[in-house]
């Protein structure tokens, strides 16, 4: 740190004024971008910019340097609190504890920002204005993560796998360079970027509606589902305005991509403002807090309702193929989608969101007919007869229940279907597919004890892929890992299928490596369900594309559409 902190309210008494925060000196590398990565110190110097006069009267001056270049990042650590005992004060450090918040990085959960908002109004009714802007800069720090467009799904992917995809965009640019685009810092660092985010500020900004603390808590808690929603809405922009500047210098490109990028750090920056406004009358007022414990069943509550309310057709990434089945559907393939109810939760995976999106694309592309269906429909009721769906692909890396939605109603829903005559191809992960609807596989498949991956990770690049009891060889090896950096978005998946005592079961992917060869893909019940693990179809493991021509449009690369299809062949 570069001050020694001290409980002393008084300790720093030299008054702020605005014009001293909007010249602090930005000290994070466009590089670094996990979450906002310098986009953070970007946020925080808006929001101390807006904070009430009256209250930035009392800012010390090292304390709000320090709040912009060093605490808009504090919650991105997995140190205790410890070295900042003394700053955040005895009482700050048992709230911590009662909580069960042991690391700064527990500061981003939905719960544990509302407790940092309770110690922001215990600061502030302390003057312990030193300590008011470290919880203002965590509080600033996780409710912009809720809408840093490195957490949409898509986005993600740029970010995190494509470093490792040689590959180019149309126009020559090395793939890997979008990563640098996604973060608030390089963009607004772009000509007529810092204006755009402040115009974006001014036009979004939330006044004080004198709410009291239980509404104010529970906003805040709600905060990962809406900026999932808002994020959603902005994130495929941002990758194909990013795609487009880099690769082609368009101005306009640079303007449409500081838009989206501005409206989502806006998002966080009026939001934190407007609670630190409540926060300070709240503090002056002397008012009686609720504990948080008191608000979480109203917000679980209220994060079930937008579970059922959430639509697909607000989210950018699933807009252009969305497809419902209607009456007049006909031996049409079902892929079944899952909104963004929130960063890396769902019932099925966050990666497996951008995959299913991937299909769909490819079967388009394929002249495969196909509709999509929500997941919420396929937990809520009946699928439609195999007259008109002829097949349902679900890809379900993991698969658990999620607020009120309930995996053993998709699974009673996919056995209904399956008795009917329907068909069923399962791309999984992790997590073992539906009970009953696929028994037959659940009972013939195996791993290695706390294995990840069928095969040692470490010979991943001589492993082989192979279609079973094709007419043709037709093998593709690794050209990298699977184990990607992209953090929720790793292919994993542990399952081999032992077939000597299942006669009822027929391979259908193999891998090989060396002599040795495992059976990873298999079908059963006289060809009606299959399963395909995730990393067969995640893009650009088995190929080396040289140019990717739409990065805002994902479908599978050529192996993946191969075994894709060649799957949904064996069933149909």
């Amino acid at each position: 740190m570069s001050f020694a902190p001290n409980c002393c309210a008084g300790y720093w008494t030299v008054r702020v004024a605005s014009f001293v925060v909007a010249t602090v000196v930005m000290a994070c590398a466009v590089s670094d971008v996990l979450g906002w990565g310098g986009g953070h110190n970007d946020l925080q110097q808006a929001i101390v910019r807006r904070l009430p006069e009256d209250l930035q009267q009392h800012l010390p001056k090292e304390a709000v340097r320090e709040s912009i270049e060093h605490w808009s990042h504090y919650p991105d650590s997995f140190e205790t609190f410890q070295p900042e005992a003394q700053l955040i004060g005895p009482e700050g450090m048992q709230v911590l504890r009662e909580n069960g918040i042991r690391r700064r990085y527990d500061l981003h959960h939905d719960r544990n920002r509302a407790v940092v908002f309770l110690l922001l109004v215990d600061s502030l009714k302390r003057q312990r204005y030193d300590a008011a802007l470290l919880w203002i800069a965590c509080l600033g720090h996780s409710t912009g993560d809720m809408v840093a467009c490195n957490h949409d799904p898509l986005v993600h992917v740029a970010t995190y796998d494509w470093p490792e995809v040689d590959a180019a965009l149309p126009g020559g640019t090395v793939l890997a360079r979008l990563a640098t685009m996604v973060d608030l810092h390089p963009v607004v660092a772009l000509d007529g970027g810092a204006a755009a985010f402040d115009e974006a500020i001014d036009a979004m900004r939330l006044a004080d509606d004198q709410r009291d603390a239980t509404a104010a808590l529970l906003d805040i808690m709600m905060y990962g589902n809406q900026g999932a929603a808002f994020c959603s809405q902005h994130g495929v922009g941002v990758l194909q305005q990013a795609a487009l500047w880099l690769d082609r210098q368009e101005p306009d490109a640079r303007r449409r991509l500081q838009h989206h990028m501005s409206r989502l750090g806006a998002w966080g920056a009026v939001r934190v403002v407007r609670d630190v406004e409540v926060a300070w009358r709240l503090a002056q007022q002397k008012a009686e807090m609720p504990s948080v414990d008191e608000v979480q069943k109203v917000f679980e509550q209220r994060t079930a309702q937008w579970v059922r309310e959430h639509r697909l057709d607000d989210e950018a990434l699933f807009v252009p193929v969305l497809r419902p089945a209607g009456p007049t559907t006909k031996k049409a393939v079902a892929v079944v989608l899952e909104p963004t109810w929130r960063m890396n939760e769902g019932m099925f995976a966050a990666a497996d969101r951008v995959i299913a999106v991937a299909i769909c694309r490819t079967l388009a592309a394929a002249g495969v007919d196909y509709v999509t269906v929500d997941s919420r429909e396929l937990a809520d009721r009946e699928l439609p007869s195999p007259e008109q769906l002829s097949a349902v692909v679900v890809v379900g890396s993991r698969f658990h229940d999620y607020h009120g939605l309930k995996a053993a109603e998709v699974d009673r829903h996919l056995k209904s279907y399956l008795d009917r005559g329907g068909r069923v191809l399962w791309i999984g992960g992790t997590s073992l597919p539906a009970s009953s609807a696929l028994a037959p596989l659940r009972a013939a498949m195996k791993k290695d004890d706390n294995a990840k991956w069928p095969a040692p990770l470490d010979e991943a690049t001589n492993w082989q892929l192979c279609l079973a009891d094709s007419a043709t060889e037709t093998a593709w090896q690794f050209v990298r890992s699977p184990q990607t950096p992209a953090g929720w978005h790793v292919p994993r998946c542990p399952w081999r299928f032992e077939l000597d005592d299942h006669d009822e079961l027929q391979p259908l992917l193999t891998l090989r490596l060396g002599a040795s060869s495992s059976v990873v893909g298999a079908m059963c019940g006289g060809a009606r369900v299959a399963w395909l693990p995730v990393y067969a179809v995640h893009p650009y493991l088995l190929t080396r594309p040289k140019v990717i021509r739409e990065p805002s449009e994902p479908q599978l690369d050529a192996a993946g559409a191969t075994i894709l299809l060649d799957a949904l062949k064996r069933l149909n």
